[in-house]
């Protein structure tokens, strides 16, 4: 999960907070806060991250994770 604030320039109070939720699978919600008039808007997103996982490796058989550049 990842938090991003947008603040008042005047008042120094949150204005807009965006919320990220990510899961193993490459789904992200978006949670979009308007502080200012309460209105919240969801936004999803699925995208494909099967090649930043690794197939686990059989026991014993290492030798590819300790690849600096896999």
């Amino acid at each position: 999960m990842a938090y991003h604030y947008t603040f008042d320039k005047n008042t120094n109070k949150k204005a807009v907070g965006t919320t990220f939720k990510f899961d193993e699978t490459g789904y992200i919600l978006m949670e979009i806060w308007d502080y200012r008039t309460g209105e919240v808007e969801e936004k999803d997103i699925q995208s494909d991250v099967t090649s930043n996982w690794d197939k686990f490796p059989d026991f014993g058989i290492y030798e590819h994770l300790l690849k600096e550049n896999r």
